[in-house]
């Protein structure tokens, strides 16, 4: 086990210990999804008589005294990753090994007042945190999974250590600073670099226009730090993208995603109910064609949808939540269907090409669907 200490403030009362520091975070895999929420449990009370107390060497300020103990060598955690591939072993990015704690020296008073989540567990002297540590007079926190870079970034800024804050983070440590944002609920106090730092990630890594990892992360980031026109681009591309139960990769949006996952649901099911619809009027007797031949119109367009939505695997139609269609699938299906060409007699017996055309009335169904997914923005989350 090996222990790294930083001393955030020259005048600390108060050591964060984090815990099993770099997990593995917001972990992607193109066949996984569904809603596998990380275990966010860093309000627990720390149990004193576990907790190893070794004597404080101060550094000069923000530079880790490593002390090692049960290995020979910590080796830093790789470079951050920006990219929509399968992140099976992220945990392999940092050699950390369980057991290894990294120790924040900090202040409560820096604490207290920014965050409400702080004020209620080093106030309250009903949590453990809220009581001086006996052995040496501090008060411990703890802290689990955070990485211990962004954990780091985010108590500087704290602390108004602003000259030991970098001006650009990747998207992927913002996305890690967000969550812990909204974990300790101080967005404000974030605010004058998470403004900077957003700016940033729009130029070097902008919303994605394919549904990936890299657009739950924006979707987080946009969330959090309540930004609306990003937030409405990832959830419009969500809507039409993505086709399983949404991956909410662990992070913070589990209260939109369910909105989200409503709108593309009655989204498709406005393209298969207007689809039905279409069927039924083309195979009625009351069917009528603007040229004046329903029997012989209503025939040909009739047959030619089923075998063709038969063939675009459209008929039968799929049932909710859609697994493995996606809108933009559905429409590129639409887009392949065939409409028959047929001639009658006109004036003299010359061939006229009859002008009803299939391609013309699935395709308004299919593009109308398509312009009313737009997504919920965060204006439809009142409670936000």
């Amino acid at each position: 086990m090996a222990k790294t200490k930083y001393e955030i403030t020259a005048d600390p009362d108060t050591i964060i210990i984090l815990q099993n520091p770099d997990a593995a975070f917001a972990s992607w895999s193109l066949t996984g999804g569904g809603r596998d929420h990380m275990a966010l449990a860093h309000e627990s009370a720390v149990d004193n008589s576990a907790v190893d107390n070794p004597a404080v060497e101060y550094s000069a300020v923000d530079n880790p005294v490593v002390e090692y103990s049960a290995v020979d060598e910590i080796t830093p955690g790789g470079a951050e990753q920006e990219t929509d591939l399968i992140i099976a072993n992220e945990a392999n990015k940092s050699n950390s090994t369980e057991g290894d704690e990294v120790w924040y020296y900090v202040s409560r008073r820096h604490l207290t007042a920014v965050s409400p989540k702080f004020e209620r567990v080093l106030v309250d002297a009903n949590w453990k945190e809220g009581t001086r540590d006996e052995n040496d007079g501090l008060f411990h926190v703890s802290a689990t999974d955070w990485d211990s870079e962004a954990l780091r970034y985010f108590l500087q800024v704290l602390h108004l250590r602003n000259s030991q804050v970098p001006r650009e983070v990747s998207l992927e440590m913002l996305a890690k600073i967000a969550v812990l944002i909204d974990f300790y609920d101080c967005a404000e106090a974030l605010e004058p670099f998470t403004e900077r730092w957003v700016e940033h990630a729009r130029v070097v890594s902008p919303v994605p226009s394919d549904f990936c990892r890299d657009l739950i992360l924006w979707m987080c980031i946009a969330w959090v730090l309540k930004l609306p026109n990003e937030f409405l681009q990832t959830t419009r591309v969500a809507i039409k993208e993505n086709d399983r139960e949404f991956p909410t990769l662990g992070l913070p949006i589990t209260a939109c995603v369910d909105r989200i996952e409503e709108s593309r649901t009655q989204a498709i099911d406005t393209i298969f109910s207007q689809l039905q619809s279409l069927l039924e009027e083309l195979g009625s007797p009351q069917y009528q064609c603007p040229s004046g031949y329903p029997f012989e119109c209503g025939s040909m367009l009739y047959g030619a949808l089923t075998k063709e939505m038969d063939l675009q695997q459209l008929l039968p139609a799929p049932v909710a939540p859609y697994s493995g269609l996606s809108m933009v699938e559905v429409y590129k299906r639409i887009q392949r269907i065939r409409s028959p060409v047929w001639f009658f007699s006109g004036h003299r017996q010359k061939q006229i090409q009859h002008s009803c055309d299939l391609r013309v009335k699935v395709m308004a169904i299919a593009d109308s669907a398509t312009r009313l997914a737009i997504g919920p923005g965060l204006e439809d989350f009142k409670s936000h």
